[in-house]
């Protein structure tokens, strides 16, 4: 029969004490809605905007309470590349959970902006249609995915 030793005990003990306490503190910060929260709130997201600003921002806006838990938690899920350019708006208060919910669903409230490009444009004809409607388009980016779709 293997028996504990006090020391192996408390360390034991203190880490299932930190464990528990951490995990209440998430769930408090997932579950909690910031006491400010703004009224009929709409937040932007920017073109080449980082996971970091757009939590930064969010936090400063009052949207959510802490900004390492959201990027936390899109990244764990694997979303941290896939927040969509465009208005988010926030018609009520939001918990943390509801706000990254909002972020990974892949679709903004309000897009920045919608292009038409008629059935059977040629590439040409595309790129022209594109720099028209958004002419603050990185012309080197814009080029780079032009030419990674052939």
């Amino acid at each position: 029969m293997t028996s504990f030793k006090p020391k192996q005990f408390s360390l034991v003990t203190c880490i299932g004490v930190c464990i528990v306490v951490l995990l209440a503190i998430v769930g408090w910060a997932s579950l909690s809605v910031p006491s400010d929260f703004p009224e009929n709130a709409r937040f932007t997201v920017h073109e080449n905007e980082s996971l970091y600003t757009i939590s930064t921002r969010l936090k400063e806006e009052r949207i959510i309470t802490s900004s390492t838990l959201f990027r936390a938690w899109i990244s764990f899920m694997g979303k941290d590349r896939h927040v969509q350019l465009g208005v988010y708006t926030f018609d009520e208060p939001y918990t943390l959970g509801g706000v990254v919910a909002k972020f990974v669903s892949g679709v903004a409230d309000e897009p920045l902006g919608r292009i038409t490009i008629p059935e059977g444009s040629t590439t040409a004809e595309i790129i022209d249609i594109v720099r028209k409607a958004v002419p603050s388009i990185s012309s080197q980016l814009f080029n780079q995915a032009v030419a990674s779709r052939g």
